[in-house]
């Protein structure tokens, strides 16, 4: 087994990983950053769907080549009340990182765009390096063992700096000496996502091509949501997820909503695509630091738990760890991931324990108060909490006495309320 050194080695070629290594070498070109990638490319499973706050935090958007469709509204259902917010609605022209007032964000090709950023780290001169399957992380956190399948050789990589930025997997992380009671998240905090691709002319025809939309009703997603958006040629993505933890199976639950809704006939002739993905819903961890070893992305709950969302967190963690390794000092990157966004995830754990503890007609209730709130922004870290806020003046009973409280502490700490 030979040895190679690196000053940082990154686990992962997702948007965690990809992410870290472009701005360490934008931070400082002489750094001799290293990704290693199990696959030819990352195989994230993730639905594709990106914000727009994504170009703000990270200065660079998806370019045309991996967008399937903007996204210029969103449609938020109930049982018995839909609601819809369009970029119309906003008034974007004063945003300076905002390039096109009609979007809110975009449907991209994962795959393409993983890719795209891994080219954009490999440009500024991080060493990509695809089909090597990290084994294990040393005894002593100074090293990990890759497998270098291309040539089936084992490397040793001496590393000032580890990165894990692995996803939904927690083994490197616990041999990393990250304790398992508190890395790997209880099934109550992951869902089992399953989502078909097929032709869905109907949805076109009603939400048009550049929509998403969201409905949350028990009976077909106890304790999570349907979704839907258009993807290309007159596919559409429909998926939905389920607590580990739930008796309740999301093939079931789904496959119910197709038959109510007259989809199950499309969804069996014409499906081209399935596909299963753990979702992480999880708390934030306490630290995401052992010695020289950092956690970034979906494997340090850098994920939003509102939804699952991994991109926009696990790119906000990738500046931040860059920045404190340019620093060369690790132990402040927590600081500085807790500053930019773990009220944000705490306030989006408030929201989701209260939606999901919500019956259909407390959702109904949900979707009719949120139909009179007015969006002043695109930033979902102000408007979430101001959102709550207005439904728990709006529809005082809507929230139980401990999420009352909750969102109150949550209004008062982010807008002095």
């Amino acid at each position: 087994m030979r040895t190679e050194h690196k000053d940082v080695a990154i686990v992962g070629g997702g948007p965690a990983g990809s992410n870290t290594a472009l701005k360490l070498k934008q931070l400082d070109p002489s750094l001799d950053v290293a990704v290693y990638e199990r696959g030819e490319q990352p195989s994230s499973q993730c639905a594709g769907g990106l914000g727009i706050p994504y170009k703000k935090h990270m200065g660079y958007q998806p370019p045309d080549e991996v967008v399937k469709s903007p996204i210029e509204e969103v449609i938020i259902a109930s049982p018995n009340e839909e609601m819809t917010l369009q970029a119309s609605d906003l008034d974007l022209s004063n945003i300076d990182w905002v390039e096109d007032e009609n979007e809110i964000g975009w449907v991209v090709d994962r795959h393409a765009w993983d890719l795209y950023m891994l080219d954009l780290a490999s440009d500024e001169g991080a060493r990509i390096n695809k089909k090597h399957t990290v084994k294990e992380v040393t005894q002593n956190n100074d090293s990990i063992i890759v497998l270098d399948r291309n040539k089936n050789e084992k490397i040793e990589v001496k590393a000032e700096y580890i990165v894990l930025a692995n996803g939904v997997s927690w083994d490197l992380a616990q041999q990393a000496g990250f304790d398992e009671s508190v890395v790997v998240p209880p099934k109550s905090e992951m869902h089992m996502g399953l989502q078909y691709e097929f032709q869905d002319h109907e949805y076109f025809e009603k939400y048009g091509k550049n929509s998403i939309y969201l409905e949350f009703n028990r009976e077909y997603a106890p304790n999570g949501y349907v979704w839907s958006f258009a993807s290309d040629d007159g596919y559409t993505k429909w998926g939905s997820g389920v607590p580990l933890s739930h008796e309740a199976s999301v093939k079931e639950g789904l496959n119910k909503y197709f038959e109510d809704n007259g989809k199950m006939d499309m969804k069996e002739e014409t499906t081209r695509k399935t596909t299963n993905a753990i979702i992480p819903t999880a708390k934030p961890l306490d630290s995401a630091i052992n010695g020289n070893v950092a956690l970034v992305g979906d494997v340090a709950h850098h994920c939003d738990n509102l939804h699952g969302g991994g991109q926009m967190f696990g790119a906000r963690a990738a500046n931040c760890v860059a920045r404190a390794i340019n620093e060369d000092d690790l132990s402040r990157y927590d600081s500085y991931w807790k500053d930019d966004f773990l009220d944000t995830l705490q306030h989006r754990f408030i929201l989701r324990d209260l939606i999901h503890n919500m019956d259909n007609s407390e959702y109904d209730r949900f979707v009719k108060s949120i139909n009179s709130f007015e969006v002043n922004g695109v930033n979902p870290d102000v408007e979430i909490p101001r959102m709550m806020w207005h439904c728990l003046k709006n529809d005082p009973g809507i929230f139980g006495k401990s999420a009352k409280e909750a969102t109150t502490a949550m209004a008062r700490q982010k807008f002095g309320i």
